[in-house]
C-alpha cells in the first residue's frame, strides 16, 4: 500500500469515526444489547465513554472511576467471545472468527448509583477487516 492510499484510508477512518457516534441512556441493572452481522476475521473496535447524569444541572458529567461497563460478546453460536468489565471510557476490541450475528452487550458494574441517575455511554464503533471498512448500529432489546 503506497503512502497516498493508506492517508486516504486513514482520512476515511476518521470521517467514519466522528459521524457515526451513537449514544444510549442505561439504568441501574439495566442490560443493552447490540447485534450486528460481522464476517469472520473482522476486528470490531468500539470506542467508548460512559457519562453520570447530573440531576442539579441536567447534564452529563464524567463518570467517577469506580463506574465502568461490563460487556459480553457472543458469536453466532451463542459462544461467548468476550466477556469483561472495562473503566468509565476505552476502547473494546475482539476479532471475529465466526461470521455471522454477533450480539454485544452492555451493562453497569456498579451496583448502586447516585439518587438511580441514569449514565449516557457514547459509542463510536468501527468493523475492519483486510477488504473493506463500514460503520453500522443496530439495537436489539432483551
Amino acid at each position: 500500500m503506497n503512502l497516498l492510499s493508506f492517508s486516504s484510508l486513514i482520512t476515511l477512518v476518521l470521517i467514519l469515526d466522528f459521524s457515526s457516534a451513537l449514544y444510549f441512556h442505561i439504568a441501574e441493572g439495566e442490560r443493552k444489547c447490540f447485534i450486528e452481522e460481522i464476517p469472520d476475521d473482522t476486528t470490531v473496535i468500539v470506542n467508548y465513554k460512559v457519562e453520570l447524569f447530573d440531576p442539579r444541572s441536567g447534564g452529563f458529567m464524567p463518570s467517577s472511576p469506580g463506574i465502568g461497563m461490563h460487556v459480553e460478546v457472543r458469536d453466532p453460536n451463542d459462544r461467548v467471545v468476550l466477556s469483561r468489565v472495562y473503566s468509565s471510557e476505552g476502547m473494546i476490541s475482539f476479532t471475529s472468527t465466526t461470521p455471522g450475528e454477533h450480539v454485544l452487550c452492555m451493562y453497569s458494574n456498579s451496583t448502586s448509583w447516585f439518587s438511580g441517575s441514569q449514565l449516557r455511554v457514547s459509542t463510536i464503533p468501527i468493523f475492519c477487516n483486510k477488504f473493506i471498512i463500514y460503520c453500522r448500529n443496530n439495537e436489539i432489546n432483551t
